[in-house]
Order: C-alpha cells, then sequence, then structure tokens
C-alpha cells in the first residue's frame, strides 16, 4: 500500500481492487445483475514533487570574491518532517575584476537535512549579485624641498586599491621654487 508520503523510489505502486457493489441511481445495490469475471491491477505512479530555489540577493565589493554560498527563497512545499539545510552553493559570471553593477547568481547543491532527495526534482531560478563601488579615499604624499630647488614630483595614494590597479592624480600645490620658508608647509592637493 501506498500513502501520501510514500518514497518516489518504491513507485510505482500496486492498486488492487476487491469487493466490488454496484449500484444504480438511486444508490441501490444491484451487484447480483452482473457477473464480476475478474479483477485487473493498476499501478499508481509517484512523481517527485517540484521545488524552485532562487538565491537570495547578495552585494560584494568591486575587486573581491564572489560568495561562495548563501540562502535562497523557497517555491514549492515541502513534504511532511522533511528539510532542505538552510544555504546552497553560489556560482556567477562576475570576477573580482568585473564592473560595478548586477550580474546573474546561480544557485546549485542544495542538500536535505531530513528527508529523501529523491522524492524531489530541485529547479534553480538564477539570483542577483550586485558589485558595489570600492571606497577608496586618495591623499596627497607629503613632499619637502630645498627653498630655490626644482619643485619635487607631487604625488597621490589610494588607501584601498586592488588587483594591481595603480592612482593616476592630478597634484597641485600654490608653492613655487621661490615661495618662502616662512609660509610653509603649503597645501597640496
Amino acid at each position: 500500500t501506498s500513502t501520501s508520503t510514500s518514497p518516489v523510489p518504491g513507485s510505482p505502486y500496486a492498486i488492487t481492487a476487491s469487493n466490488a457493489a454496484i449500484l444504480d441511481s438511486s444508490n441501490q445495490d444491484v451487484t447480483a445483475n452482473y457477473d464480476i469475471l475478474g479483477y485487473n491491477d493498476g499501478e499508481l505512479t509517484i512523481d517527485r514533487r517540484p521545488l524552485t530555489l532562487t538565491p537570495t540577493t547578495v552585494s560584494r565589493i568591486y575587486g573581491d570574491n564572489n560568495p561562495a554560498t548563501g540562502t535562497y527563497s523557497l517555491s514549492g512545499s515541502l513534504v511532511g518532517t522533511d528539510q532542505l539545510n538552510p544555504t546552497i552553493d553560489l556560482s556567477s559570471v562576475a570576477t573580482p575584476t568585473s564592473n560595478v553593477g548586477n550580474y546573474a547568481l546561480v544557485g546549485s547543491n542544495a542538500s536535505f537535512s531530513q528527508g529523501d532527495a529523491n522524492n524531489y526534482t530541485l529547479n534553480y531560478d538564477n539570483g542577483i549579485l550586485t558589485v558595489e563601488r570600492r571606497p577608496i579615499t586618495i591623499s596627497a604624499n607629503d613632499a619637502s624641498m630645498t627653498y630655490g630647488d626644482a619643485m619635487p614630483i607631487l604625488t597621490a595614494s589610494g588607501n584601498n586599491l586592488v588587483l594591481g590597479q595603480s592612482l593616476q592624480a592630478n597634484v597641485v600645490t600654490t608653492a613655487t621654487s621661490t615661495s618662502p620658508v616662512a609660509g610653509s608647509p603649503y597645501a597640496i592637493t
């Protein structure tokens, strides 16, 4: 016999008929008017229950790696005490060098903490990976020179550069090679 929670791998299950009664439109037993020659068995096929998992939208900063796992929303229902683990594997075409923007986030490898995965068909919809701007502070580097000498090359640096990227900035000062020492230090911007 099968129940509403019979496993798919045992399918198909036998269906048998016996002790039939034939009733007329008034619900009166008219079985005596028939010669029941036999009963043929049937089969009950149990199909897998479909579930769709969609990765929860996640974000990361430009230059960082994509998250390897994440949570999801579930469309469809689990039966009885069956339970999925709360995280799935995540992947995306986005790489650390991908520009700021939205990218498809693909889920995979959901697993059951309780129940039999063979009773379900797991489908995955894409979620969204958002690559956000990397915060950076650009600072003019301090410099020094001797009064009357040529102006030094003025530079700037960034505190949060990644991926071997370098900074080019327009760095200026109001000082000249003949600016008086008494006005020092001069702002570099």
